[in-house]
């Protein structure tokens, strides 16, 4: 249970820091991307746990710290939703590699930060027994090994944060499979 608790605590303060570094380039948005570009990758590159950064306005990403120059709407998982939390399948750079995206609105558009799986998946399988330790997401989870599932599966237990806002809590002794609003976290530890 020790090790499901640490592991929480430090996948919120990468979310924590997913978020700081979105809102040190959120006076970007707007801006060409061309001349911001420099800046986003630098920002990207120094940033330890962020994968990627994109820059939003009216819908659509239009600056990637990967990719440059876009013109793509905004993914449906971050439109309309209050939600800023999701699991990604992957990205254009690494389609098979599943990432943790922040949606961090702001008053002109918003930022997207990508967080790379294999930093969740180092904490899931750190002192917790193998096949133990996931992320849930709204309905996808992340399991220790790096597998995205968009299935259901029976949860043995949820540890929570009840002070932290990423996360949300409960516990759940149940065999049956567990659905979760959008947006929802659960970190079991095999308790």
């Amino acid at each position: 249970m020790q090790a499901g608790r640490l592991a929480l605590s430090r996948i919120e303060q990468l979310l924590t820091h997913a978020q700081r570094t979105s809102m040190q380039v959120a006076d970007l948005v707007g801006q060409p991307c061309e001349a911001v570009l420099p800046t986003l990758r630098t920002t990207t590159t120094q940033a330890a746990f962020v994968h990627s950064l994109k820059l939003v306005q009216q819908n659509r990403v239009y600056c990637a710290s990967v990719m440059a120059d876009v013109n793509d709407p905004l993914p449906t998982i971050h439109n309309n939703t209050v939600t800023p939390l999701t699991l990604l399948p992957g990205s254009v750079s690494h389609p098979h590699h599943p990432m943790l995206s922040l949606w961090t609105p702001i008053l002109r558009g918003s930022v997207i930060s990508n967080i790379d799986s294999t930093h969740l998946t180092n904490l899931l399988s750190f002192n917790i027994p193998a096949s133990q330790g996931w992320l849930l997401v709204g309905e996808r989870w992340l399991d220790s090994a790096g597998t995205l599932h968009n299935s259901p599966r029976p949860w043995p237990a949820q540890l929570t944060s009840p002070t932290n806002r990423w996360l949300t809590h409960s516990r759940s002794l149940s065999t049956t499979p567990l659905t979760s609003p959008p947006g929802s976290v659960g970190l079991s530890s095999g308790v």
